[in-house]
């Protein structure tokens, strides 16, 4: 056996051990644990990362998914009596960004409990639709917010036959049932439907903000034109309504539910984030092991 292959079997071998180590220690009831102990009071930091969809891996659920748990967790949890939501997304899919934006105001409607928004790098298109949902929205002074407008692309790929030979037979049930196909040129009911329908999300996007940020519908035309804001920009358009971090809006949270300096949670994801992070170092030691790293003996 060489010296490679040894240093991936020991590798394997401490994984293991430390995931049976692990495990007990999951499983096992902690002495100092009494029924008798009162949680304290806290707020529930909720992360919002990523793209936004509603599909999910082998290892965990969707997105959207992910949120509502989350949220059924804060809601369940008495000892929570307020929420961060920390977002640094650029957006997503507008279906699952309307359902977790309609998640959280089920969620206010039914708790009481206010939601504040934390935008980091960026909180765009539906993220910035998510972020609406919350009572009061913090960002970075370089934070970028905005891009309130929609979009769809397909390719063109109307030249392919004619220089490679290439061609794909489309059979349809319906005269725009293969819109968006990038093999041949849209027709001009094409094209109407399609802006037909971005117009609709469009308005619907203006909508909320409208409701959410109590903007004029002449001011929301002008905001909603699909362009980016940094944070403070964002603040002179009442876009968010302070600039700060995610301290700041865990610190204003507690404030509105009378609690000073209060304790942080986060959601519990159980044996999702046990294998997530099983996963994590076993790829980084095996990563480790086979790069040439100097090892300690």
């Amino acid at each position: 056996m060489n010296s490679e292959s040894k240093k991936v079997g020991i590798v394997i071998g401490l994984i293991i051990l430390s995931t049976l180590i692990g495990f007990y220690d999951r499983v096992q009831p902690k002495a100092n644990q009494t029924a008798s102990v009162i949680p304290k009071a806290s707020v529930m930091v909720i992360p919002i990362e990523g793209m936004i969809t509603s599909v999910g891996t082998q290892w965990d659920g969707s997105m959207v998914d992910i949120i509502s748990d989350q949220l059924a967790e804060a809601k369940d949890t008495k000892s929570v009596k307020a929420v961060v939501l920390r977002i640094n997304s650029p957006g997503g899919t507008v279906g699952a960004s309307q359902e977790i934006y309609d998640a959280i105001m089920r969620f206010k409607k039914n708790t009481q409990k206010p939601v504040i928004v934390s935008i980091m790098d960026i909180g765009a298109s539906g993220a910035y639709w998510v972020a609406l949902a919350g009572d009061y929205i913090f960002s970075h002074p370089g934070s970028i917010v905005g891009s309130l407008g929609v979009i769809t692309q397909t390719l063109d790929l109307t030249s392919v036959p004619k220089k490679y030979g290439i061609n794909v037979k489309t059979y349809k049930a319906g005269p725009h049932k293969d819109l968006l196909n990038p093999w041949r040129k849209p027709t001009k009911d094409d094209e109407w439907l399609i802006n037909k329908m971005l117009i609709t999300v469009h308005q619907q996007f203006k909508s909320t903000l409208i409701e959410r940020r109590k903007v004029s519908k002449e001011r929301a035309q002008i905001l909603a034109d699909g362009r980016i804001y940094a944070g403070e920009d964002a603040l002179a358009e009442q876009l968010v309504d302070e600039l700060g971090g995610i301290y700041d809006a865990i610190q204003y949270a507690g404030k509105l539910v009378n609690l000073d300096d209060p304790k942080v949670i986060y959601p519990n994801r159980g044996l999702k984030d046990w294998v997530q992070s099983l996963r994590a170092s076993s790829f980084g030691a095996l990563n480790s092991a086979l790069s040439g790293q100097i090892w300690m003996r």
